[in-house]
């Protein structure tokens, strides 16, 4: 079993080839340009079809953030409230450690359960302008929707709070591979985004 082939709009060709290895939250047309940064739509993501169709779109918004405006930089953008880690792009659960140190600022490392599911900023690229993704990566910073914290999932399919979120970032994540090796949660690697299975294929 994998976790979510791919965060973003990633490759178009690679969706075509094998549609298992496309984006969680939408993918673009083979032939269109790369429509990533610009969601609209998360019916032809990879994992709508096993939410039961029908409304199942809602299961991608929070019930407490409204929408305002797209691109305002407040409130929902309108389609989807949540991000994933790209780091973690086609790695097997059994490669993921159930636990990972958050470092949030002003406070002191803490270990948790592993997020895989996150709130994000609405301020910055959930909804601040036309670079909208469903990846949390490098310095993508989390919500403050919920008390000043923000409810995400791990890999158990545990709902998880973490509270004080304010300016953390994905790189303030240290996650563990399956042989202790820690690794900053970000997904890239010098220049290039991390490719699939990264994760499990470094370890």
């Amino acid at each position: 079993m994998t976790t979510f082939p791919r965060t973003s709009g990633g490759d178009n060709k690679l969706y075509a080839t094998q549609p298992w290895k496309g984006a969680w939250l939408c993918n673009p047309a083979p032939d269109s340009p790369n429509t990533g940064n610009t969601i609209t739509d998360v019916t032809n993501g990879t994992i709508y079809q096993y939410l039961g169709g029908g409304d199942a779109t809602k299961l991608y918004r929070c019930p407490s953030l409204a929408f305002i405006e797209l691109a305002s930089g407040t409130g929902s953008n309108g389609t989807y409230d949540y991000t994933a880690f790209g780091v973690f792009s086609g790695a097997l659960v059994w490669d993921i450690k159930t636990t990972t140190d958050v470092n949030r600022p002003g406070l002191t490392s803490e270990k948790v359960l592993t997020p895989l599911i996150v709130e994000e900023d609405p301020a910055k690229f959930m909804n601040g302008g036309t670079d909208r993704d469903g990846d949390h990566d490098n310095n993508d910073t989390l919500a403050t929707t919920h008390f000043k914290g923000i409810n995400y999932g791990s890999p158990g399919g545990n709902a998880q709070y973490l509270s004080n979120t304010a300016g953390t970032f994905a790189n303030n994540w240290t996650g563990y591979r399956s042989n202790g090796t820690a690794v900053i949660m970000r997904n890239w690697e010098g220049p290039k985004n991390i490719p699939w299975n990264w994760w499990g294929t470094n370890n």
